[in-house]
């Protein structure tokens, strides 16, 4: 699929008039990405909707820079050689953990990041934090295998752009990203 949206039951973590959450599966395909959503539960941006349009080719056609986080390295390193095999997609780096992604993050300014929740230092959900309060610009994909619907919850809340499985199918990684 092409689109890749939040279901209802998801989007009721910043919204009360949608139905009760079900659970982290809830969202199709095994992807959410909060298309306008944002920390505080409402509208995107002008910047957030011009940075989402660059992401999708729309403005450039420079490739989609990608920082990897994870604490397991061959986790890590697959996912970098499944991104860089598609042209459309650069890998900015590679983070062990939350600090360095950071530091990472500080220093060549990806448009994602594909992020772990559990991480030694500096858990996801830190991270995730830090990364949206001082680089707003930058899009924070959840990437875990956890399907909590309290994670799932708080990262949208703290600002990432979406929840991805890691058992989803790689061509979806990939189309995510992009997205």
């Amino acid at each position: 699929p092409s689109a890749w949206h939040i279901a209802a039951s998801a989007c009721s973590a910043s919204s009360p008039r949608l139905p009760a959450p079900t659970s982290a599966r809830a969202t199709e395909p095994t992807v959410a990405i909060a298309a306008g959503w944002t920390a505080a539960g409402g509208g995107a941006s002008a910047a957030t909707a011009d940075r989402r349009g660059r992401l999708r080719g729309a403005m450039d056609d420079r490739p989609v820079s990608v920082l990897v986080v994870d604490d397991h390295r061959l986790m890590r390193e697959g996912t970098a050689a499944l991104l860089r095999a598609d042209e459309r997609v650069e890998v900015a780096g590679l983070a062990r953990d939350g600090r360095e992604a950071l530091a990472l993050a500080e220093r060549r300014a990806p448009d994602v990041v594909l992020l772990d929740l559990d991480m030694p230092e500096l858990p996801g959900l830190e991270t995730c934090a830090a990364l949206r309060e001082r680089h707003p610009d930058i899009e924070v994909l959840i990437l875990t295998v956890s399907e909590r619907d309290d994670d799932l919850y708080a990262a949208l809340r703290l600002g990432a752009a979406g929840y991805l499985l890691k058992d989803m199918p790689p061509g979806e990684l990939v189309q995510a990203v992009l997205e």
